[in-house]
């Protein structure tokens, strides 16, 4: 079962959202703002779902701080306010995802699919054994 940390500054929408995630089967970490997603991010959370627009620091900031602890982990970013700009900065450090709202769950819910399944194939070894022969 995969983990969400997701960050969300807006109460129902933080709620709402963990609630449909956990009865998709996912294990989901709430944070209000990004102070609280540092404190609550480990080596179990394998993807970081959040608003682009928090308290302290963007969700992009915190994308940037997160996985320089956390490499293997994947973030979709969300934003009410999407720019051409905001969206190559996600792009540029390697946001899997840079999703508008208001949200279309099913959307929103092949990407979190998509991007957990990218990221199980990274850290799959392409070969369990390597045979070396000699000729």
């Amino acid at each position: 079962m995969s983990t969400i940390l997701l960050v969300e500054d807006y109460y129902n929408t933080r709620f709402g959202l963990g609630e449909i995630l956990s009865s998709e089967g996912y294990d989901v970490v709430l944070a209000e703002d990004a102070e609280e997603a540092i404190e609550k991010v480990d080596w179990k959370t394998d993807l970081l779902l959040s608003d682009f627009q928090l308290p302290l620091m963007s969700g992009l900031e915190l994308w940037n701080q997160i996985r320089q602890q956390y490499p293997e982990l994947v973030s979709i970013i969300m934003t009410a306010f999407s720019t051409p700009e905001t969206k190559l900065q996600a792009e540029e450090s390697g946001v899997f995802s840079f999703l508008s709202k208001p949200l279309n769950i099913d959307h929103l819910l092949s990407e979190i699919e998509n991007a957990l399944h990218q990221n199980q194939l990274k850290e799959r070894p392409i070969f369990d054994e390597v045979t070396v022969i000699e000729s």
